[in-house]
């Protein structure tokens, strides 16, 4: 029928993303189909199969048009550093929306500036611990 037709379903959640609720489950695993309708509608990802609300593209195009839509997300998605820039860039206040740790992070003033200092420490630490396995792991050639 005409819920689990992707180019009707398509043309429905680009006019109002809370169309998806009214698409077959299967469409609501559809990347296009729910990147769609969460670029217009907050409510869009909460009606999403769980693999798309775990999916860092749906979530990150989802957290751009409307930052509460991380309350529908995989809870993991509460405690990204990369997220919480996109969100308190638009509305500082929307830091409210994640995890205690990354509201801690923030404090009350230059939240941007100090989730890429934590994000900026959090990959040179994660590059350290890299560059130390690689030459702690390799075997040595036998001569």
């Amino acid at each position: 029928g005409l819920r689990g037709d992707k180019d009707v379903a398509l043309l429905a959640v680009k006019g109002d993303g809370a169309q998806l609720r009214y698409v077959s489950d299967e469409l609501k695993n559809d990347y296009d189909v729910v990147l769609a309708a969460v670029s217009k509608n907050v409510l869009a990802l909460g009606e999403a199969s769980i693999a798309m609300q775990s999916n860092v593209d749906i979530v990150r195009a989802a957290v751009k048009n409307d930052t509460r839509a991380i309350s529908y997300a995989h809870p993991d998605f509460k405690d990204s550093k990369e997220l919480a820039v996109l969100a308190v860039t638009k509305n500082p206040k929307d830091i409210k929306c994640f995890s205690q740790e990354i509201q801690e992070i923030c404090g009350d003033t230059d939240q941007v500036n100090r989730l890429l200092k934590a994000i900026a420490s959090e990959n040179l630490s994660n590059s350290l611990s890299a560059s130390l396995g690689d030459k702690t792991d390799n075997p040595k050639k036998k001569i």
